[in-house]
């Protein structure tokens, strides 16, 4: 009904799809400030480890990257895999395709419309909001949340009155956009500190019902250990620039290995060797911490072990290489 009341009957058109001045400043050059944007945070981000001033806001800055990007490349990659066609597309609007509805359809029948990518752009500047959030700067996350409320809206309105999208295209670009950059900023936003299990300090603490205990540690343990995993991974993103451009680069591979023609099963390849090279340099960044730690002397076993560690990173991306290599050149 939304995009009926911007149709025009007796034209078989959306009027505003012709409108010159929207389709510049509403759709072109309000994406190109998007984008804009976007390559100014890039640029702050590689500056970071050169201007003091930077160097401790390096992780925001990147993950805030990260956080813009991915969102709307998830949106462009979901437009390849499903049949749901542009109003301008259908024949109740003028055109001449039949509504369709799918996932998973081949690139000739794909509707190339849902979501909303023009929608996708505005509302990634949630990430700016979360980047308030890591930092705890109350004034950056209003306005993260003001421009991304703002600039989602606005190009969501005018895409819709040009006919390009249905409002439900716009909402679940805005809701993509909120999930990827809430859990892009998980491990920035971990908290420091521990969060042991208390010890039993009363003497007739051993006496406890053991079926209980158990089941107490048990939670307590899980929660414990998923508290670590992401404080170890907020540590590694922070501290080690390599983790940061592999993790860059896995996600720019994956709208690949989803629009790939190739086997499920291969498919689960592609992205499994990715995972691998990230869990190599995880524990390449865990040897070196340990290393550092118990060998300040740079002892040469020291020097090995960190070697080693290095070998077995480059190993993994030359695996990683080799599986991508030899599964796409077999695809074509």
């Amino acid at each position: 009904r939304i995009s009926a009341a911007f149709f025009d009957p007796s034209a078989r058109s959306f009027p505003a799809r012709g409108w010159p001045l929207l389709e510049v400043l509403g759709h072109r050059i309000a994406k190109s400030a998007v984008v804009g944007l976007w390559l100014i945070i890039v640029t702050a981000a590689a500056a970071s480890t050169l201007v003091p001033r930077l160097r401790e806001h390096c992780a925001s800055l990147w993950t805030t990257a990260l956080a813009m990007a991915l969102g709307p490349a998830i949106v462009v990659t979901l437009k390849d895999l499903n049949a749901y066609r542009c109003p301008w597309d259908l024949v109740q609007f003028g055109g001449v395709a039949e509504y369709g509805s799918g996932w998973f359809v081949s690139k000739i029948n794909a509707g190339r419309c849902f979501p909303s990518g023009h929608a996708a752009g505005g509302f990634s500047l949630v990430a700016l909001f979360f980047a308030g959030r890591a930092l705890d700067h109350p004034r950056l996350q209003r306005a993260g949340l003001a421009a991304a409320l703002g600039a989602g809206c606005v190009f969501s309105l005018v895409r819709v009155a040009q006919g390009a999208h249905f409002l439900s295209h716009n909402l679940w670009s805005a809701a993509i956009d909120w999930c990827t950059a809430a859990l892009v900023f998980v491990p920035v936003m971990i908290a420091p500190g521990t969060d042991e299990p208390p010890r039993p300090t009363s003497a007739h603490a051993g006496e406890l019902d053991t079926n209980a205990k158990s089941a107490v540690a048990g939670w307590r343990r899980i929660r414990l250990a998923t508290t670590c995993s992401l404080k170890g991974l907020r540590a590694v993103w922070c501290r080690e620039a390599a983790f940061r451009q592999e993790v860059v680069a896995s996600a720019l591979l994956t709208p690949v290995a989803l629009l790939a023609h190739v086997t499920p099963y291969e498919r689960c390849a592609l992205f499994l060797s990715l995972a691998f090279v990230l869990v190599v340099e995880l524990l390449n960044s865990a040897i070196e911490a340990v290393v550092d730690l118990a060998s300040p002397g740079r002892h040469r076993l020291a020097g090995i072990a960190k070697d080693a560690g290095s070998a077995a990173v480059l190993l993994s991306i030359g695996m990683a290489a080799a599986v991508w290599l030899t599964i796409l050149s077999a695809s074509h």
